[in-house]
């Protein structure tokens, strides 16, 4: 019997063996440099049947105070693009991705990726100062401020961009100079006027590269803008006219009430009462101590306007009298001494004067007065004697005192304005 073998038989069909995993790789960031984004990265897939990235599997790598929200996007088995956007802060960002973020068909998964390329975040705009002024007294100028930058890629300085702060009537015209990422010159020329001035600058005068824009500067230190006419002597205004400013200095400041402060020769032969809106005069706190006319910025000015009380100044000019009382007075004493006077003769003199007081009025908390009865024979109103001013001082209603004040004008009546309590004494 005759035996059959089989035969051979194959190849069979093959199968593939797949262990290589997919790969992804991260590009540059789209910007190396941003204020608040959107930045993106386009992230690549290569041998993926399936990619599952979502905005869970980023990391937002982040230094500093830089932060930022991350969004996926894309379809397709090739590419991802992740979008970094509402940036915030300062410092650097970039991102890494978890493992698993692709598939083949065999089963492989994709690696972790990263850490990125970083970008950076710059939210911090350039600083500006301005200096102080080349000079705190001129005429006509010019004076000059030095406008420093810090951290500027760009400066965008214009004249258009300087206000010029103006007090009274001082002006002047500005123009701007300088190069390079530091450092501007402001030059105030041809000066006029009495006052001050000083300036500011608009906000957006400087740039970074980030687009951050310098915030507004000011206002300055001021300088102060003289041409008036120098004036020896208070008495010296008197035949001007009315309206100009006038210069006056060294004079003895005898007292600072409200807005306006009180003014005499130091051998108190005139005196003037000045409305003043800038820094007030200083005076010593007791009688015979009152010192001389001190401004941190400029000396007294004061307009050459008098008469009922409702102008900026009064004028006062001692009668031969008390002129003469004070010559012997002034050979036996250094410094200035108040005098005891009546009447009219004396406007804007600082006075001591000793008699009854009567008819006080407080209904005003702010404007409380009293009548002196000083037997000069003096009538205000059916009101014996002069009118004493005392603010929100409480006044005496009887007695007699020694009053010390600055003497004024009140619907065309002498007043007294004292400077604080002290200035009544009860006898």
């Amino acid at each position: 019997m005759r035996e059959n073998t089989a035969a051979a038989a194959g190849p069979s069909t093959t199968f593939t063996v797949d262990n290589t995993a997919p790969t992804v790789s991260i590009g540059s960031p789209s910007a190396s440099l941003t204020k608040s984004g959107p930045v993106t990265y386009t992230i690549t897939y290569g041998g993926a049947d399936t990619i599952s990235l979502v905005a869970g599997n980023v990391t937002l790598n982040k230094t500093n105070t830089a932060n930022g929200s991350v969004a996926v996007s894309g379809t397709g088995t090739s590419t991802r693009t992740v979008t970094i956007s509402s940036i915030t802060g300062d410092g650097t960002l970039g991102i890494s991705l978890a493992a698993n973020t692709a598939q083949d068909t065999a089963g492989n998964q994709a690696a972790a990726a990263g850490p990125s390329t970083t970008f950076t975040v710059d939210n911090t705009a350039p600083t500006v100062s301005i200096g102080s002024p080349s000079a705190s007294l001129t005429s006509t100028g010019p004076i000059t401020y030095t406008i420093t930058y810090g951290g500027a890629d760009n400066i965008s300085l214009v004249a258009g961009n300087v206000t010029l702060n103006k007090t009274n009537t001082a002006n002047g015209s500005v123009a701007v100079s300088g190069t390079g990422t530091s450092t501007r010159t402001v030059t105030i020329s041809s000066i006029t006027g009495d006052g001050t001035l000083g300036i500011s600058l608009a906000a957006n005068t400087a740039q970074d590269n980030a687009g951050n824009q310098a915030a507004a500067a000011g206002p300055s230190t001021t300088f102060t803008v003289e041409n008036a006419p120098s004036i020896a002597r208070i008495s010296d205004l008197w035949p001007l006219a009315n309206g100009p400013a006038y210069a006056l200095t060294d004079k003895t400041v005898t007292g600072v009430v409200g807005s306006a402060f009180w003014m005499e020769e130091t051998d108190r032969s005139a005196a003037i009462e000045v409305t003043w809106t800038g820094t007030m005069a200083d005076r010593g706190p007791q009688c015979g101590r009152d010192g001389h006319a001190r401004f941190i910025e400029r000396p007294a000015r004061a307009r050459r306007e008098h008469g009922d009380g409702q102008g900026r100044c009064y004028r006062g000019q001692a009668s031969g009298r008390d002129r003469e009382k004070r010559g012997r007075q002034g050979r036996q004493r250094q410094h200035s001494e108040h005098h005891r006077c009546k009447g009219l003769y004396n406007i804007a003199m600082l006075v001591r004067i000793a008699g009854t007081a009567g008819d006080s009025n407080t209904a005003d908390p702010n404007n409380k007065y009293f009548y002196l009865d000083d037997g000069s024979g003096l009538v205000d109103s059916g009101n014996p004697g002069i009118k004493v001013l005392c603010g929100s001082v409480t006044p005496p209603s009887s007695g007699n005192v020694i009053v010390t004040g600055l003497v004024g004008v009140v619907g065309g009546k002498p007043v007294i304005v004292i400077r604080d309590s002290d200035d009544i004494r009860s006898l």
